[in-house]
C-alpha cells in the first residue's frame, strides 16, 4: 500500500468517530503533501440536512485539536486543515447517494459518451431511472463517469417562494 493511502486510512480511523459523535459522516478525505505545505482536506456530510459554515468550523476545531495531540504519520510538521461540505452540486458517488437524492435534478455523463440533465426518479437495483425531457432512461450506476446534483435555481425559488 502506498504511503499516502496509509496516511489517509489512519486519518480516517481518527476522524470518522469524531464526525459520527457530532452527527456527520465522512464524504471525502484527501491528504496532499508538497515541499511547501501539507494539506488535510475533510469533506463532511449530514444526511439529515445541509452542512453549515458553523458545522465546518466546529468539526475543524475538534478534529484539529485531536490531530495536534496524536502522532499521525505525515503530519509531523505544520499542516493546513480544510473542512467543507460536498456542495450544492455534489457528485453522487454510490447508490445510497442516488437513493437519498431521488426527485432531484441531475446532470450525468456515461462512459459511453452519453450525457444529459434530467430528474432522478427512482432506483431499481443498480439502475438509475432518469427523466430526460420526457424520455425515461435507465442507466446502470456503474456506467456513469459522473452523476451529480444539478441545481435548478428557478425551481428552488418557486419552491421557497
Amino acid at each position: 500500500m502506498e504511503e499516502k493511502e496509509k496516511v489517509i486510512r489512519e486519518l480516517s480511523e481518527l476522524v470518522v468517530p469524531i464526525l459520527e459523535r457530532m452527527g456527520f459522516e465522512l464524504y471525502d478525505l484527501q491528504f496532499m503533501k508538497s515541499k511547501r505545505r501539507t494539506i488535510v482536506r475533510i469533506v463532511i456530510d449530514n444526511t439529515d440536512g445541509y452542512v453549515s459554515i458553523e458545522d465546518c468550523a466546529s468539526v475543524s476545531s475538534r478534529v484539529g485539536a485531536m490531530l495536534d495531540l496524536k502522532e499521525v504519520r505525515g503530519l509531523e510538521e505544520r499542516y493546513v486543515l480544510e473542512v467543507s461540505s460536498p456542495g450544492i452540486e455534489r457528485e453522487l458517488r454510490n447508490i445510497s447517494d442516488c437513493e437519498r437524492f431521488i426527485n432531484s435534478q441531475v446532470s450525468f455523463r456515461t462512459e459511453y459518451g452519453e450525457s444529459g440533465v434530467g430528474r432522478l426518479l427512482n432506483i431499481e437495483g443498480r439502475n438509475c431511472i432518469i427523466d430526460v425531457n420526457g424520455n425515461m432512461r435507465s442507466i446502470n450506476f456503474d456506467d456513469f463517469e459522473v452523476i451529480r446534483i444539478k441545481m435548478d435555481l428557478e425551481e428552488e425559488l418557486q419552491r421557497k417562494g
